[in-house]
């Protein structure tokens, strides 16, 4: 007689618990494989939106300072110098809001519809850029450093600006160089931070502080 233990193919129980204990472990490390690739993940996106960010607002701000004083009334002043008045050409201004740190807000002027006149009316030709609140904003309708109605370059719910610092290192008769430092940290996660610094040089009269 045959012993019916020779046909027989199914698995112990010693051995499918054996199973069920790799197979648990190995959804454990996959789990655990997968969690720790998405939180890197995740911060990597923080540090890069962060340092996109930062990047972004410093060149638009290089870029515009760079245009301070400019004046598209070129044939005028060629031509009839006596008759030329550059209204665009007046000293910067480097102050602060009440609230934040020195040299935090800088104001200026230049010909951005390049008519060669100074508008203060609706496309107002003031421009400039200050600290508040955390963020980085943008002058809009020729607003003083202290006044409301500045935009906000920065979201401060995001992204936490501690300093916007202009300072003068270059002076001559017709033109200034400009330090620009921004140092800024991710809001939820500190430990992701930048520190940014540009020169940008300007044809402008001696700038004054406040």
């Amino acid at each position: 007689m045959l012993n019916s233990r020779a046909f027989s193919t199914g698995f112990s129980l010693i051995e499918l618990l054996i199973a069920m204990a790799i197979g648990l472990s190995a959804i454990a490390g996959l789990t655990s494989f997968v969690g720790t690739a998405a939180a890197n993940s995740s911060h990597y996106s923080i540090n890069m939106r962060l340092n996109e960010e930062i990047n972004t607002v410093a060149n638009l701000i290089s870029n515009d300072i760079k245009r301070a004083g400019f004046n598209a009334d070129i044939a005028t002043a060629v031509n009839q110098p006596k008759l030329f008045s550059d209204t665009f050409l007046t000293p910067i201004k480097i102050s602060k809001h009440p609230q934040e740190k020195a040299n935090s807000c800088i104001l200026y002027r230049y010909d951005k519809d390049q008519n060669g006149q100074f508008n203060q009316a609706e496309n107002n030709e003031n421009y400039g850029f200050r600290l508040h609140n955390s963020a980085i904003e943008m002058r809009q309708n020729g607003a003083s450093c202290n006044a409301g109605g500045w935009q906000d370059l920065t979201d401060s719910s995001v992204t936490n600006v501690e300093q916007l610092e202009f300072n003068i290192i270059f002076k001559s008769a017709t033109a200034i160089g400009i330090e620009i430092q921004i140092i800024a940290k991710a809001k939820r996660h500190k430990k992701y931070s930048i520190q940014l610094n540009r020169v940008v040089f300007v044809h402008s009269p001696q700038a004054k502080n406040d």
